[in-house]
């Protein structure tokens, strides 16, 4: 707080219910990479999708799905919306699930079927930075 010419004026800063005002600890995590061919995604890739319904989105949160923001989380561990940092890779949003995603596991979208199988599977560190709704 300071004061001017008589007035006092302060700062006030309002963080939402839903919003952590601090990183979560990290935790490890089981991660993997996907991309939207129908060998990662079956009915759900982006060919299946436009026989099915051309307008559906293609993540469970409605958005296209983007190289370096998109990641698919467990719901019930990671609420959707939410940003996460993922140690090495960087931050993320949760904009996906996925059928093999339980738990304390991470999905990691790219666009590039050779680069998900370069990366496979292994065990980084994550944590929540902004929880989503």
């Amino acid at each position: 707080m300071e004061t001017r010419r008589g007035f006092l004026t302060a700062l006030v800063v309002a963080i939402p219910a839903r919003c952590s005002a601090e990183p979560a600890d990290w935790m490890e995590v089981n991660a993997s990479w996907y991309c939207p061919c129908d060998v990662c995604c079956g009915v759900w890739s982006r060919d299946g999708l436009r026989l099915l319904e051309p307008a559906l989105g293609i993540t469970a949160t409605g958005k296209p799905p983007v190289e370096g923001r998109t990641v698919a989380v467990d719901p019930d561990v990671i609420p959707l919306g939410s940003l996460v940092e993922i140690e090495g890779i960087g931050v993320r949003r949760a904009e996906d699930t996925g059928g093999a995603i339980r738990g304390k596991s991470v999905d990691i979208y790219v666009v590039d079927h050779a680069a998900a199988r370069k990366f496979g599977r292994r065990t980084v560190r994550m944590r929540l930075i902004r929880r989503g709704r």
